[in-house]
């Protein structure tokens, strides 16, 4: 299941993270490129796993090894699937050729399970492949339809979360037309969102999964009577103990799911059933009585979120620091054929390097500790680590499992007999492992609390920054090889002026409007730049009002009509701003508050300077007579 969620996330981030460039799209050569493709990457695994085949039955001494050899056959192929679907994505144009489809631009949902066909495809080749090997080395009389049954149903529990929250997303954007366009301005309001789904998901999750996979409550007799007096002492309460039919419960395996108690699920094979006696049998619950106690599965999702959050600013920053890279730059900026294809997958490499490394190092970190907790919590409950350690050595013999080899999310199960084994020598042990995960956990809420804090605090800044270097440079470098490119001297105007250098601003809006005099948005960016400068030697009133009122001529937009606003503001003529604002108001801009701000701020100072020459006007013939 580990390996599952990571390979899915990277496909997830591959298809995300990709922004197709329609000026390269063949729809017809794209897609025989994805049949072909397809149809060689069956050739390929179906080859690996007979060649797999002959050299187990050839050697009746390797039998014992050949269901790992297959398990990691498995995950080769799969790796080899994941690249395969970034060919389809990156080199095929597969988002083009889904964007022809009916509904995809009205569907999150539709697009989300369209988007990710392809690699369950792939997915779908290797498991008939191997399926096979699996019944011959594996798990004997099993049928092909339970074996691909039961593969799409543990991959179908990964992807249910992000299809259940593509769902919600549909069902609000049918109530709300512009809730997407939302999310998009307020970026951190859609993580909360999102966060709150995946909390909502996580404690109703569980009642979905015991059904998909077929899960029985365990029956009634001897061994359920004693796992239930066994919960009862360890004060654990739960919905129900059922049985993990997966691959015809073959599955060795014992797990418990749910937050709370109406939807928290023991999870028992039949196979485990049947190699354990009862005393393994409730060591082994014991262990994950050890998970719940200990608060794992919360810890795990807070650690799986807390990617988003670490990466929500950090990643996009060195996402342009990256961008900026010279190699890069003078990429984009010649606009050569596949540059977008090439920079999205450059792109998207980072978050997938990023969050593989931050699973593999981080999440496992966490979870072997984890791990080892429940062992010892089952210790303890047992009194003796005899049941655990006969449970684990049964398990790794009946599994065909190197008890010696290391595992990344679990320990070994060398590993954690040797720990049980110390820690019935030496108690204080279980203390000491539990502090140490106490320090971890409260190390990472504190990091997690201080990283968020400083990303959306303090983190905006750097990132505009970052953006505008990264436009600066691709800008530049357009200038230079396109000197005379009116659009490209004025965005780069624009980039200056973003940044704080004003004078390299006016020197591009001048060359821009020297260009094209008949620009309103060259002429209107020049007269506000003059009409707000802080800079003496850029401050100039009457060549503002006079662009200002150029741009406004041309095209009255309500941007436009703001700069005139404040044109004719800086130049005392207050009335004249009061109508250009009453002008620009009317045509319903979208960041209507600050047109009416600007309104308000003239309409003050013109009553003002009506009050002012009406007291003037007052005292003028007093003071006359006073003269006389």
């Amino acid at each position: 299941m580990y390996s599952n969620i990571l390979h899915f996330i990277i496909v997830l981030l591959i298809y995300t993270g990709y922004q197709p460039e329609s000026a390269n799209f063949t729809r017809d050569v794209d897609a025989a490129g994805i049949a072909l493709l397809g149809i060689l990457f069956y050739l390929y695994v179906r080859n690996r796993f007979e060649y797999f085949a002959r050299r187990c039955a050839s050697d009746s001494n390797r039998l014992s090894a050949c269901a790992s050899y297959h398990t990691a056959l498995v995950n080769q192929s799969t790796a080899l699937a994941i690249i395969i679907y970034a060919l389809f994505i990156y080199v095929f144009d597969f988002k083009l050729l889904l964007a022809q489809a009916p509904l995809i631009q009205v569907s999150t949902l539709l697009a989300n399970l369209l988007g990710i066909a392809p690699f369950l495809a792939l997915l779908l080749i290797i498991w008939l492949c191997a399926f096979p090997t699996y019944r011959q080395f594996c798990n004997t009389g099993m049928q092909a339809s339970t074996y691909l049954l039961s593969q799409l149903k543990i991959n179908a529990t990964v992807l249910l979360p992000w299809l259940l929250v593509s769902l919600v997303i549909d069902s609000i954007n049918l109530v709300f037309a512009d809730f997407s366009k939302v999310l998009e301005q307020f970026p951190l309001a859609g993580l909360l969102l999102f966060a709150l789904l995946l909390a909502v998901l996580a404690i109703y999750l569980p009642f979905v999964i015991v059904r998909l996979w077929g899960c029985k409550p365990l029956p009634a007799g001897p061994v359920r009577e004693r796992l239930e007096r066994f919960c009862a002492g360890a004060r654990l309460t739960y919905a129900d103990i059922v049985l993990w039919n997966l691959f015809e419960g073959r599955l060795i395996n014992a797990g418990v799911i749910g937050f709370i108690k109406k939807f928290r699920y023991i999870l028992i094979s039949p196979s485990l059933m049947q190699i354990l006696d009862e005393d393994e049998l409730e060591a082994v619950v014991a262990h994950e009585i050890g998970h719940v106690q200990h608060h794992h599965m919360l810890y795990y999702t807070l650690i799986i979120m807390g990617f988003a959050v670490f990466a929500y600013e950090a990643l996009e920053f060195m996402t342009y620091k990256l961008l900026s890279l010279n190699i890069l730059t003078t990429m984009i900026a010649s606009g050569a054929a596949y540059t977008n294809s090439a920079v999205s997958m450059l792109l998207t490499i980072l978050p997938v390097v990023c969050f593989v490394l931050y699973y593999r190092f981080c999440f496992g970190y966490f979870s072997r500790n984890f791990e080892r907790q429940a062992d010892a919590h089952a210790l303890q409950m047992t009194k003796s680590s005899s049941g655990l350690i006969r449970s684990l050595e049964k398990i790794a013999r009946a599994g065909s499992q190197d008890r010696n080899a290391h595992n990344w999310h679990h320990f070994g199960i060398a590993e954690r007999i040797r720990f049980l084994e110390s820690c019935d020598r030496d108690p204080s042990l279980i203390g000491r492992h539990n502090a140490k995960v106490g320090r971890m956990v409260a190390f990472y809420a504190v990091l997690f609390i201080g990283a968020g804090t400083v990303f959306y605090t303090f983190g905006e800044r750097p990132l505009v920054q970052a953006k505008m270097t990264f436009m600066q440079y691709v800008m530049e470098k357009k200038v230079a090889s396109n000197p005379e490119n009116t659009l490209y001297v004025f965005s780069l105007g624009n980039v200056y002026y973003e940044q704080g250098d004003l004078k390299k601003a006016e020197a591009c809006f001048n060359k821009a409007l020297a260009l094209n005099p008949d620009d309103p948005e060259i002429l209107n960016n020049l007269a506000w730049l003059y009409a707000t400068a802080q800079d003496k030697e850029l401050y100039r009133p009457n060549e503002a009002l006079e662009l200002s009122q150029r741009a406004a001529d041309l095209a009255p937009k309500p941007h436009i009509l703001d700069t005139l606003g404040e044109s004719y503001f800086i130049n005392g003529k207050y009335e004249e701003a009061v109508r250009a604002l009453e002008l620009a108001i009317a045509a319903r801009p979208e960041n209507l508050p600050y047109y009416e701000k600007q309104f308000i701020k003239f309409k003050k100072y013109r009553e003002e300077a009506k009050k002012k020459k009406q007291q003037f006007d007052e005292l003028e013939p007093d003071s006359h007579a006073q003269a006389i």
